[in-house]
């Protein structure tokens, strides 16, 4: 599914019948490709540099 979302096809959702944190993970993913979806793929450029910051890309050196 991330392959295929990565290579721009956002038509295809997440299907999970429990209710757990996996649904819970399952939804906010399809709402993050519904996203997508609707702004043509395109990601704010302030949300893309938070989420690498959260997920440790930049090093205390690179940030000037």
């Amino acid at each position: 599914m991330t392959k295929r979302i990565a290579a721009g096809d956002y038509t295809k959702k997440l299907s999970i019948i429990t209710n757990d944190e996996m649904r819970n993970l399952a939804d906010t993913f399809n709402d993050m490709t519904e996203s997508l979806a609707e702004n043509h793929g395109i990601i704010n450029k302030y949300i893309g540099d938070a989420i690498m910051a959260v997920c440790g890309a930049f090093s205390p050196s690179s940030i000037n």
